[in-house]
């Protein structure tokens, strides 16, 4: 399967084991711009906040809903989805002194 990024066969997409690689560079800027949405969809996005208000609050303003809570006593761990995008909130590190909330894209 291969996407094409131009009218003639100068380049395209191919999929092999679940990884995309070009054939030849493309110099197309559509063809750009795919590898370029390809690579960031794959990558996986991290952002961290001081405080669980902090996390709350930039989900609402983005219209996440809570799909499923997770947390037990001082764990946090909760899922919240905008679509079929699914993201995670949980604590950056373990040590419960100053406690930073990080959220993860899962799906």
């Amino acid at each position: 399967m291969g996407v094409q990024c131009s009218a003639t066969n100068d380049c395209s997409l191919s999929h092999f084991k679940g990884t995309y690689f070009m054939k030849k560079q493309c110099e197309n800027p559509n063809g750009l711009a795919n590898m370029k949405a390809i690579k960031d969809s794959k990558a996986k996005k991290l952002m961290i906040f001081n405080t669980l208000w902090n996390v709350q609050q930039y989900l609402t303003e983005h219209n996440y809903r809570l799909l499923s809570n997770y947390s037990f006593k001082n764990d946090v761990y909760k899922l919240y989805r905008k679509g079929s995008k699914v993201i995670s909130v949980k604590p950056y590190r373990q040590n419960y002194d100053h406690v930073k909330y990080q959220i993860e894209v899962v799906k």
